[in-house]
């Protein structure tokens, strides 16, 4: 039963309802954004083979969930992107991108949570002003793809200490930053995961996935 159960989570979907994945970019120190919301450090570098692999996994998400500032980045740029060329170099952020992703997170639902956000403009996005957590237990219920926090440092601390995150999705970049958001904050009880994943990539980033521990 746990092997099966953890194939479906792999696969982001489950029989008995959906999972939910956070996913980020983290410093060595554990922080997803610099001061100023600085992510220059992911873009530095960026490894094609890592899009790829990115560009796949987001294909497969059922829903994305955003905190206000991340989905206010997102909205402000995936609306209008191009898809590359054949034969583009890769820049990420820079107007194109994997045309996989672009479809992903303009097609998908897409839940932003935010005290203050009025409306959301994007396509196929709704407001939670408060009650993420009861939102995400009746979201899990239902079948179909996974849910996919992307970034949003609010959202996954939140989830995390309702213990509602089934697995982490992370690529570990080799930068120090000493200062910012981090992944994790103080509340959370203990929660035990496996590692699922483990890959490498040439421009030293090291994308980890783990899953909750599923009893036999």
């Amino acid at each position: 039963m746990a092997t099966e159960r953890a194939r479906e989570r792999q696969s982001g979907t489950e029989s008995s309802g959906r999972s939910v994945v956070a996913s980020t970019f983290v410093t060595l120190d554990g922080y997803m954004v610099g001061p100023d919301e600085d992510i220059s450090w992911v873009a530095e570098g960026f490894d094609p083979k890592m899009q790829e692999d990115i560009a796949t996994d987001m294909s497969r998400r059922g829903m994305f969930v955003f905190g206000r500032v991340t989905y206010e980045i997102f909205a402000e740029y995936w609306p209008s992107a191009l898809p590359y060329d054949e034969g583009d170099e890769l820049k990420p952020s820079e107007g194109k991108e994997d045309p996989r992703i672009i479809r992903a997170l303009n097609e998908s639902p897409k839940l932003v949570l935010s005290k203050t956000l009025e409306n959301a403009e994007w396509k196929d996005t709704r407001v939670v002003h408060e009650g993420l957590e009861d939102e995400i237990r009746e979201l899990k219920r239902q079948p179909g793809n996974a849910i996919n926090i992307q970034g949003s440092a609010s959202v996954v601390q939140a989830l995390a200490r309702a213990d509602l995150i089934d697995e982490y999705q992370l690529y570990v970049h080799p930068v120090l930053l000493g200062e910012g958001k981090p992944l994790f904050a103080t509340g959370i009880n203990r929660q035990d995961f496996e590692l699922t994943d483990l890959k490498r990539y040439e421009n030293g980033v090291v994308a980890v996935n783990y899953q909750r521990k599923v009893e036999a």
